[in-house]
């Protein structure tokens, strides 16, 4: 699983939260959870994803406007966010 790059989950109705456990995911690049029900805020563990550069969480119930400001807090390298209520 180490060498997964992007995780495409899009139009699932998945709810519930980010996971944390894919902190564990290092070469993870791509994350696209669109159109889902997902809520919450996003896993102080996804720190520890340095490789990431694109994010698509549009379409979810996830908390707030502040989602975009906590991912460039400790993300550092992301090129793409895409976060539509």
């Amino acid at each position: 699983l180490h060498k997964i790059q992007k995780i495409v989950i899009s139009y699932n109705e998945l709810t519930g939260s980010l996971p944390s456990e894919w902190s564990c995911l290092p070469d993870v690049e791509v994350i696209n959870l669109s159109s889902n029900r997902l809520s919450g805020s996003l896993p102080s563990s996804w720190s520890w994803l340095k490789n990431i550069n694109t994010l698509v969480f549009d379409c979810n119930k996830l908390s707030g406007m502040t989602l975009s400001s906590q991912l460039l807090q400790f993300i550092d390298c992301v090129v793409e966010v895409y976060v539509l209520f």
